[in-house]
Order: structure tokens, then C-alpha cells, then sequence
């Protein structure tokens, strides 16, 4: 999930991803150099949920195409991939 400045609306979208009931996923939250306290209020939502992974962006802002890029390529995806 890209995010920048996100605050308002992101804890409803962490708790919405989380109380699904498909155990067996993460969810990455590639933040895009926010200056609201957005990310504060992911983790809350998440409550220490592990699945929760928080990238924040020490670059200039890239864009939510480019977010979204950088927590792709650390996406486990849940699956053992010597199977593939």
C-alpha cells in the first residue's frame, strides 16, 4: 500500500486488511515521505500485528507507482518459493 499522508483514512485501511480471514498475508505499507502522522497510526491499527511492514522513504518523493515498486520487491508473498 503506498502511502503519503494517509492519516485520515489509513488506520481503517490496516484494520481492514488485517481482520481478513486469509491469515497468511502481509501487508507493506511503502510510505512516500509523509509529514502527517499516518504511519504512527498504522501501527496502532495493527496492534503489533507482525504482518504489518512499515518502509519509510529517506529519498525525495517518487510517486505512488514507485511506492508500490519498492514494497514489491521486498514482498514475501506468503508462499515458499522453492516451489516455484
Amino acid at each position: 500500500m503506498a502511502n503519503l499522508n494517509g492519516a485520515a483514512h489509513i488506520a481503517a485501511a490496516v484494520r481492514s486488511v488485517l481482520n481478513q480471514r486469509l491469515a497468511d498475508l502481509e501487508l507493506i505499507i511503502a510510505d512516500d515521505g509523509s509529514s502527517d502522522d499516518s504511519l504512527a497510526r498504522a501501527k496502532a491499527a495493527a496492534a503489533g500485528d507482525a504482518r504489518l511492514v512499515v518502509m519509510t522513504s529517506s529519498a525525495q518523493r517518487t510517486g505512488p507507482a514507485a511506492a508500490r515498486n519498492r514494497a514489491l520487491a521486498v514482498a514475501r508473498g506468503g508462499m515458499d518459493r522453492r516451489r516455484r
